[in-house]
């Protein structure tokens, strides 16, 4: 592996907006808030300004399309037999910038006419909710939204009580379906693009379906042993299906008592199945997804008949036995044959399937020594993608307290979730687990800006551990940002103001980790601690702009060269050793210096009075690479 290689790369991180200009800041008072609490507190006009202005209509295709949100099966007129509301292509009076804000943020709030939902009670007990489409003599027709717009008919004879509805079918809260304020003024601009630019718009931005498209199901699922499932239902199956109802079915589906929050969800106390009661197909609406509900995609097989379970026994036995399917032989020799049951079931782990956005402030620990806590930690995901912070490859844990970078780690896994805030166990905190690639322990980010000293000074704990943040005068956190899923961190030290935004890049043999650094003016020169090794015999050697950081007796080996002609060396190529940390920087580099001491790496930032942006990359270097 070529050192200049890396910078190559590592050139591609360095290419980011000035984010001191674009950033939109958070109290903590507002980041407790859900999204939707913290935009409807926002003027709409201002928003939707600033959709105009920071909103990229590409992204917010993309998160248009998405099925978890349904906006297209309801929005997309030229791809839908029966829409369930209003053409967005299609110009309105009404429809201005700051009207589209609050028909997202606010769907009930304005209802047009042919999309007020109709509440029927039939004499029959049956509620049917639905869009008018006409209301006739003799006989009343409707669009059913559970049934993706199919057309209803109901005899006037049978109609016991019809109610004109005050919510829309479009449901409340959709927008904390979206990881961030700038997901939202991307979906924003994405509409006003298509309010302004007609059908021809709409066709130009839709994404590819990769982007959308539901994904493929388990190759497992073409052989599953319904029957045998079916026939071995117990208790110990009643019990998981109904912890795995109360922790997530009830949101949609309510209780005996009370409703969902979705009003178009069945009550399965009450209520009729629009896609068939028997398990076999209650199995395939949970597998495939139906009208406004998404493929339960986390379930599997044993999951999923589990809580099919539990509906039949605790809802539809006692409180609604018209819609109980009875399983009888003949019904189960007439189900698909199959011989596999699928992948074991995992627990039930809400705290790791939500959502956090993409950081998430908590203490966590590196490594099980005592040496490395991030007691007020900031874990930030790195890697695009939806999910948030747990549903990442890539992360970097900061910590208020220190201004420290405490690690950088890569995995399946964000961390093994332990602790009373997430699993519940007492007396136990969660770790940082997979591959970490560099790892601060517990001590100052930056030299006290008077002596460059990295002594620790902060209080003594009853464990003898240091707690607390720096004094103000050597350094203050000061506050959070987003730059799109981005993060950025702003604090000071001394005098001097800083802005941090942690990065990654994948398309090398190792991950390389980016801070790119927004760095005021400076009356002294500033001391930044990178990374800690703990090899004993550790050495700083440079290749041009290269800093290599490792043991002593890696240098040793002959096909290390150091000096720049080391690429000419050894063929035309040049290796980097393993056990080593590798690090420089790009941007205004003009007097930084790298050096170390004992098992740190720092780089030693010089005083000026004009700003500086710079972006530093490390790696470590566990397996050799040419």
């Amino acid at each position: 592996m070529k050192p200049n290689s890396w910078i190559v790369l590592v050139g591609l991180a360095w290419l980011l907006p000035d984010a001191g200009q674009i950033i939109h800041a958070q109290s903590s008072e507002q980041r407790a808030q859900s999204l939707e609490q913290r935009l409807t507190a926002e003027d709409p006009a201002e928003l939707a300004q600033a959709a105009r202005q920071f909103g990229d209509p590409i992204r917010g295709a993309v998160i248009f399309y998405q099925p978890y949100l349904a906006c297209r099966t309801c929005h997309l007129t030229e791809k839908t037999a029966n829409p369930l509301g209003p053409d967005l292509t299609k110009p309105t009076e009404n429809r201005t910038d700051a009207h589209l804000v609050e028909s997202v943020l606010l769907p009930s709030k304005v209802l047009k006419k042919e999309f007020e939902p109709v509440t029927v009670v039939t004499t029959a007990g049956k509620t049917i909710i639905g869009l008018l489409v006409q209301d006739g003599k003799h006989e009343l027709t409707l669009r059913d939204p559970s049934r993706n717009g199919m057309i209803v008919t109901i005899p006037k004879d049978e109609i016991e009580e019809q109610l004109p509805g005050k919510l829309s079918i479009m449901p409340a809260g959709q927008v904390n379906l979206l990881a961030s304020r700038q997901q939202f003024l991307d979906l924003i601009r994405y509409l006003i693009e298509i309010r302004d630019g007609g059908a021809a718009r709409m066709r130009e931005l839709e994404p590819h379906p990769s982007l959308f498209a539901a994904r493929p199901l388990p190759e497992y699922e073409k052989q599953i042993d319904h029957a045998g499932m079916l026939s071995d239902l117990d208790q110990g199956a009643f019990d998981r299906g109904e912890a795995i109802y109360n922790q997530l079915c009830i949101n949609c589906h309510g209780t005996h008592d009370l409703p969902g929050s979705l009003p178009t969800s069945l009550r399965f106390a009450s209520g009729e199945f629009k896609n068939g009661n028997d398990p076999h197909t209650m199995y395939q609406t949970l597998t495939r997804g139906f009208g406004m509900m998404a493929p339960q995609t986390w379930m599997v097989p044993q999951q999923k008949y589990d809580v099919i379970h539990y509906v039949r026994e605790a809802y539809l036995k006692t409180h609604n036995p018209t819609q109980l399917f009875p399983v009888e032989p003949a019904y189960l020799a007439g189900l698909p044959t199959g011989n596999t049951r699928g992948p074991e079931p995992s627990n039930i782990r809400p705290w790791k399937q939500m959502d956090y956005g993409p950081n998430l402030l908590m203490t966590l620990e590196v490594g099980d020594d005592g040496r490395n806590f991030a007691y007020k930690g900031n874990a930030i995901r790195l890697d695009a993608g939806p999910g948030g912070v747990s549903q990442g490859r890539y992360w970097m844990l900061f910590d208020y307290d220190t201004l420290r970078v405490s690690a950088a780690w890569s995995g399946e896994g964000f961390s093994d979730w332990n602790g009373i805030n997430f699993n519940g166990l007492h007396n136990i905190h969660p770790r940082v687990v997979g591959s970490v690639h560099l790892a601060n322990p517990t001590g100052p980010g930056w030299g006290r800006p008077a002596d460059g000293s990295f002594d620790d000074v902060r209080l003594v704990g009853r464990d003898d551990r240091k707690y607390g943040p720096l004094p103000r005068d050597w350094a203050h956190y000061k506050g959070m940002y987003y730059y799109g899923q981005q993060t950025i961190i702003e604090y000071t030290v001394g005098e001097t103001r800083l802005l941090e935004m942690p990065g990654v890049v994948t398309s090398t043999p190792q991950p390389v980790f980016t801070r790119t650094l927004n760095i005021g003016p400076r009356d002294r020169d500033l001391l930044l601690q990178v990374a800690h090794r703990d090899q004993p015999g550790m050495q700083l050697v440079m290749q041009g702009d290269v800093a290599l950081f490792g043991p002593r007796s890696a240098v040793e080996q002959p096909e290390v060269e150091v000096g720049a002609d080391a690429s000419k060396s050894n063929g035309g190529t040049s290796q980097t050793p393993t056990g080593w940390t590798v690090a420089s920087a790009a941007g205004n580099t003009q007097g930084l210096k790298w050096s170390s001491d004992g098992g740190d790496l720092r780089l030693r930032i010089p005083a000026g009075g004009d700003p500086l942006r710079l972006t530093l990359w490390f790696a470590s270097i566990e397996k050799s690479s040419e």
